[in-house]
């Protein structure tokens, strides 16, 4: 089973470059941004296993300029990060 990831992008480029990844520390992701108008928007990485650590994680992103992966509340457990 897996958490869910906030991510911040920078840049609209960084944006498309994120929300473009299918695969993520050999694992299948999918991404999705919140329906708004802001150019630039929060999305989140869905299914990232609980096992990956997030510096894993932040090193996988590195190339995409990420600077900071932060875990969400597990859905189903608000007491879990």
């Amino acid at each position: 089973s897996g958490g869910d990831l906030s991510i911040s992008p920078v840049n609209p480029a960084q944006q498309t470059a994120l929300l473009g990844m299918k695969v993520l520390v050999g694992r299948p992701i999918k991404s999705s941004v919140p329906n708004s108008s802001a150019a630039i928007k929060n999305g989140v990485i869905f299914g990232v296993p609980i096992s990956d650590t997030v510096e894993d994680i932040l090193k996988a992103l590195v190339d995409q300029d990420v600077t900071e992966v932060r875990r969400l509340p597990m859905r189903g457990s608000p007491d879990t990060l």
